[in-house]
């Protein structure tokens, strides 16, 4: 019965710690967006995403690794920042209409993530481009919309 506590008490203190560094890596986050104004080339872009698909989660039961930390942070940096394209494409297709058309009940992250970072690298003139624009030239190029607009 002791042993069944000091296992519960040892689970919660992993994920206090993960939390703690779950929102540390928020804090870099909020920094490093903060420094850049939000507006970062399509190379920066790749290189988060890049990190991001690689990236396998952090260690059970250990404390990170200072790397492991950065690679956190972009991983946290590419997701953002494309969930916020693609909220604003959303809503900018329902004013203008459609950039791209998203399968029937949307794309997986890992997806969008991987269809940006394929699309960067097959068109590396495209890397000077604000990241914005390079994720809408990626998602438009994978998800064209029909005659239609659907």
């Amino acid at each position: 019965m002791s042993t069944s506590k000091r296992i519960g008490v040892s689970k919660r203190s992993n994920q206090i710690k993960y939390l703690f560094y779950f929102v540390l890596a928020g804090c870099f986050v909020c920094g490093f967006l903060a420094s850049a104004q939000a507006q970062i080339s399509g190379e920066a872009l790749l290189g988060l995403c890049q990190t991001a698909l690689q990236f396998e989660g952090l260690p059970e039961g250990g404390t990170p690794t200072e790397t492991e930390i950065e690679d956190l942070t972009k991983k946290t940096l590419c997701w953002g920042y494309l969930y916020g394209v693609s909220d604003t494409a959303t809503t900018w297709q329902e004013t203008v209409g459609n950039l791209f058309c998203l399968p029937e009940g949307g794309a997986q992250v890992n997806q969008t993530v991987s269809v940006v970072v394929k699309y960067l690298e097959d068109n590396p003139e495209d890397l000077h481009y604000r990241a914005d624009s390079a994720v809408q030239l990626a998602l438009r190029k994978a998800f064209p919309c029909t005659e239609g607009g659907e």
